[in-house]
């Protein structure tokens, strides 16, 4: 199995890798933590691309978050098995970071990259509610959505991201029975 987790800042793209992650037992890659270096300083970008390269070829399931569509981002689409859009709106995702930010401030949350404290600032919240919600991105998840309908799932809340959860645990549940009986 391998899952494609992407979406907008602060929709808890990170939160479901970890928690799918647990769940199948399949390793994960936070791209945020392989992209920056302490004090959220970029990585060099043949690093970061050789980082991503072993993961995908090392790994037979795996469960990753994060965009970062100048990178090898059309091979991940096509590998995965599974492609989760977090599609919240802009003014929860961002209600997200504030409560992630009042949470983690000065501290390192378990998602983020080595050396990086949760910081909160205008470039960041600029990028969040306005950047990355730019028409082109917007269009480039949307076709996205359409190219790979059949393995695209699209959340546009947390409760969807609850009931989706629930579905797969029933699911799992029922593969056990069935499997036992």
């Amino acid at each position: 199995m391998k899952i494609l987790v992407i979406g907008y800042s602060g929709s808890g793209k990170s939160t479901l890798t970890q928690y799918l992650s647990d769940y199948y037992k399949i390793p994960k890659l936070h791209l945020d933590q392989i992209f920056f270096e302490p004090n959220w300083q970029p990585r060099p970008e043949k690093e970061f691309v050789k980082t991503l390269e072993d993961f995908l070829l090392s790994n037979q399931e795996w469960i990753m978050d994060g965009v970062y569509s100048r990178y090898l981002f059309e091979k991940r689409l096509e590998l995965a098995d599974q492609i989760i859009f977090l599609n919240f709106p802009r003014w929860a995702s961002f209600g997200r970071i504030l409560k992630r930010y009042l949470r983690f401030r000065g501290k390192i949350r378990p998602s983020a990259p080595e050396g990086c404290h949760e910081k909160l600032d205008w470039a960041f919240i600029k990028f969040t509610l306005f950047t990355s919600r730019q028409p082109k991105r917007q269009k480039m998840f949307k076709e996205i959505c359409q190219k790979y309908q059949d393995k695209t799932i699209l959340l546009k809340s947390q409760k969807e991201i609850n009931v989706y959860l629930h579905h797969i645990e029933i699911y799992q549940q029922e593969k056990i029975y069935n499997e036992t009986v």
